[in-house]
């Protein structure tokens, strides 16, 4: 599990832990890290950015020496990237968006490739963003790395399903978390309003017209690790009560 030990990420790999699994997660923040592997002790922690070949090589190494193999692979690491409209975007920001959301996850799967066929079997969950499907605009780095990650998925599920391996994309939408709360907080400050009213304005084009809970995303890739979705891959899965519209 990528980015593993905060926000999304930490409450999947709880989610798998508390159902048995032995679970190993990285994540770039020290301080979160740390968090992390005092509740989940049991849990091989490692400090990694996703973007260094070296360190993608380096994660392979302790949890193939410490587990043997790996049945679930989880992509979760990203970054926002800059808010601009595309013309004010630096090729910096553009890099540094790819680096960490769509060659990130190419490194980790590329480094457990030969594990997974080897052992004929392995799960791979990519998480994108309901964000692909919409295009928001003055997002240009940050939807079109979501959307890289949904065609790496979807060429890995096709190459390697003759190995038994699946691949698979979720993406969710408007996340009940810190995030979340951040991003709205500085909506509302920036547009001089009240954080409760742009909220309820979001939740408007929301079919549901709720935030999604961060134990229904990790219910979603637990159904996808499991035997009862032996027969999907190749597939993107919205966990965002249906995002009508996203500003």
């Amino acid at each position: 599990m990528t980015a593993g030990a905060g926000g999304i990420g930490a409450a999947i790999a709880t989610a798998f832990a508390q159902a048995g699994a032995r679970v190993a997660v990285c994540d770039i923040d020290p301080s979160a890290l740390a968090n992390f592997a005092a509740s989940h002790p049991e849990a091989l922690a490692i400090r990694a950015d996703v973007s260094d070949v070296e360190q993608v090589d380096s994660i392979r190494e302790r949890v193939l020496a410490e587990f043997g193999g790996l049945d679930v692979l989880i992509n979760n690491a990203g970054i926002a990237g800059p808010t601009a409209e595309v013309g004010e975007v630096e090729l910096e920001q553009w890099n540094q968006v790819l680096a960490v959301n769509l060659t990130g996850p190419f490194l980790t799967i590329r480094a457990f490739a030969d594990s997974f066929k080897q052992q004929g079997a392995g799960c791979i969950i990519n998480v994108s963003s309901t964000s692909a499907r919409h295009a928001i605009p003055r997002r240009t780095p940050y939807v079109a790395s979501k959307c890289g990650l949904e065609g790496l998925s979807a060429s890995v599920a096709r190459e390697m399903g003759t190995y038994g391996v699946r691949s698979n994309v979720i993406a969710p939408g408007f996340v009940d978390n810190e995030r979340s709360t951040r991003i709205i907080a500085r909506l509302a400050e920036a547009r001089g309003v009240a954080a409760d009213s742009v909220e309820a304005e979001a939740l408007a084009f929301i079919t549901l017209r709720r935030k999604v809970q961060m134990k229904e995303i990790a219910g979603v890739c637990q159904f996808l690790a499991s035997d009862q979705a032996a027969a999907i891959t190749a597939q993107v899965i919205p966990v965002d009560a249906n995002v009508e519209w996203e500003s």
